[in-house]
């Protein structure tokens, strides 16, 4: 690294450089066999320079070739874009998120084989005919950040995921399930995969046999996995970027009350335990928690500084990067909630509400979604049919759509606990009324 910084001193005007080092343990069990016993790791660093106001990027493997690496980023500089920040360089101190795990540093390969393998047989008794996958992954990933601005940040995370599919294939009708969670907060690999085994439990058992229906507008309840992918698409609106060239639906929204539901969205990088929390962003900000949406009204975007300084704005230190890319504005935790009490209510009390609606746990690919506009339609991959508060069974051929923009506004009802999936906690959600085609 101080061969890499001498030489990007000595030959750009302002320059940063992103380090990261990830190692994994996987084992993956495939058609209920053990598949593959994998270590992995990966070094690489990436370096940002400014020359002549203008941005270049290069990034490499190779640590031996860092004037190449930096030559090159000078070279794509001519063609970049304006620089419109000036490199970070306010020291701060970390807080303690809890992100380095000796529980988690402890559990070996054979102890992953062990749990998987102990995951799969009790899938298995489900159903003798199902086919189960299992996927376990251990992780360290170390990330540094340099600059000419004098700033050095080092921050370590330790992570640990589980993920379960069972398959069935019988004649017209193929059935997929997953379910999957991080260890956070002192949770331990028994406890997950139990709480993995009852939610796919669940799931299976609600299947029954297929049930046809009418196209028709419905009751609709997400379930945290289903609503957690409505939300990731509704944060794309979110990015500065988006703002910035007034092509999001928020662009001239902010500060405005859109719903008298009182709804809250925010992103919290320092929440302790959570595999993607984060003391500093990409670009070596100070991470901090924003709210995108505070009780119904749209409060704040993510922003990376060059974003920022594009729209004569500071950042929020939300951008996100990897060695190999530069950085862009995104999120890290998301928390979704109502904040009103009434609204919350037992997922099983909410099911047993539904005089006639649907449950839509998966979908299948991104349908015929304009995220921009709000406007979507996706197949639903594992659904059912809810009549007088209980599930009939597994609806098939069928698509949900509307907007995105207008969910906020028809929410009935959310369930009492909330899961996490892929940087997103959400719990389940109950809409007044959407559109299926069946």
């Amino acid at each position: 690294m101080r061969n890499l910084y001498n030489i990007a001193r000595k030959k750009t005007d302002d320059f940063d450089i992103y380090q990261q080092n990830i190692e994994s343990e996987i084992v993956s069990f495939e058609n209920d066999k053990i598949k593959s016993i994998e270590r992995k790791v990966e070094q690489g660093y990436g370096v940002r320079v400014v020359k002549n106001n203008k941005i270049g990027f290069s990034s490499s493997n190779d640590f031996l070739k860092v004037e190449e690496t930096v030559d090159n980023g000078i070279e794509i500089s001519s063609f970049g874009e304006k620089a419109s920040f000036k490199f970070p360089k306010a020291r701060f101190d970390f807080e303690d998120l809890s992100l380095n795990s000796p529980d988690i540093r402890k559990i070996n390969s054979m102890e992953m084989i062990r749990v998987g393998d102990t995951l799969k047989n009790r899938l298995k008794e489900l159903d003798n005919g199902l086919k189960v996958n299992v996927y376990l992954e251990k992780g360290n990933i170390t990330n540094r950040l340099v600059n000419s601005g004098g700033l050095d940040f080092t921050e370590s995370k330790d992570i640990f995921q589980i993920s379960a599919t069972i398959f069935k294939a019988e004649e017209n009708n193929f059935l997929e399930i997953w379910d999957g969670a991080y260890l956070i907060g002192g949770d331990t690999p028994e406890n997950v995969t139990g709480e993995i085994f009852n939610r796919i439990k669940f799931l299976y058992d609600s299947v029954k046999k297929p049930v046809k229906i009418d196209s028709s507008a419905y009751p609709v309840f997400f379930t945290s996995k289903a609503f957690s992918t409505i939300l990731n698409m509704i944060l794309k609106s979110f990015d500065g970027k988006l703002i910035e060239k007034k092509i999001s639906f928020f662009t001239d929204k902010f500060g405005q009350k859109l719903y008298n539901i009182p709804i809250t969205i925010e992103d919290n990088p320092l929440k302790k335990f959570y595999p993607l929390s984060r003391n500093f962003d990409g670009d070596g900000v100070k991470a901090a928690p924003i709210k995108l949406i505070e009780k119904g009204r749209v409060n704040n975007f993510f922003l990376d500084i060059q974003t920022a300084g594009n729209m004569g704005k500071e950042s929020n230190g939300h951008s996100l990067r990897s060695y190999k890319s530069l950085p862009s504005p995104g999120n890290t935790n998301i928390f979704f909630t109502i904040e009103d009490d009434r609204f919350r209510k037992k997922e099983e009390d909410i099911i047993k509400s539904i005089d006639k609606g649907i449950i839509i746990d998966q979908f299948l690919g991104a349908g015929q979604s304009n995220i921009l506009a709000g406007e979507f339609s996706m197949n639903i991959d594992l659904g059912y049919f809810v009549e007088d508060g209980e599930i009939k069974g597994r609806i098939k051929d069928c698509m949900v759509a509307g907007n995105l923009f207008e969910l906020f506004g028809n929410i009935k009802a959310i369930g009492d606990k909330s899961l996490y999936y892929n940087g997103i906690e959400t719990p389940s959600v109950l809409i007044e009324s959407l559109p299926i085609k069946a």
